[in-house]
């Protein structure tokens, strides 16, 4: 990313709602992506579908990547436990090019986890048009894992799991 995003307001990039469960989010905040996790009962459903501007500030510094926001059960204030927690990684790459996600400037989506975009392939290239799929949550990863995806299968693509490659000839 060319520009400083660390002082930039969080960004939400995607979110997982639940009244009765945890709550899951992607955020974009301070320069980084993070995923929070809600605890049932801490906002009522309407915050949740928009909580950014709910969420406790959150420190800037690098040693966690995994906010858990709860209530105490006693006083009813807000609670955050904040962790270091390890993502599983995509095993099966499909091609080489690997980009950022923030690179991408989405054009189109083809089915649910996948679109098209335009990314720059070189830094001081032209933006070219790719296939994207991406895995929103570490659960979704088994699915963008497989080596074929039948509902892609009517779309010009050589195919990479979260990183992209160029989509036509």
């Amino acid at each position: 990313m060319s520009m400083d995003q660390s002082s930039y307001p969080p960004t939400e990039l995607s979110m997982e709602v639940d009244g009765e469960d945890d709550s899951e989010y992607k955020i974009f905040i301070h320069g980084r992506i993070r995923y929070v996790t809600i605890a049932p009962g801490t906002y009522d459903r309407g915050t949740l579908s928009m909580p950014l501007d709910s969420l406790p500030d959150l420190p800037r510094d690098e040693s966690w990547n995994h906010p858990y926001i709860s209530r105490d059960n006693l006083t009813s204030e807000l609670k955050t436990s904040l962790t270091p927690r390890i993502f599983p990684d995509v095993n099966v790459i499909w091609h080489a090019n690997l980009v950022d996600c923030m690179d991408l400037t989405k054009t189109r989506t083809i089915p649910p986890n996948a679109f098209e975009a335009t990314c720059p392939l070189a830094k001081s290239g032209p933006q070219d048009t790719v296939i994207a799929k991406l895995a929103r949550f570490d659960w979704e990863i088994p699915r963008i894992d497989r080596t074929g995806d039948s509902s892609l299968q009517n779309v010009r693509a050589d195919w990479s799991s979260t990183t992209v490659s160029r989509s036509y000839p």
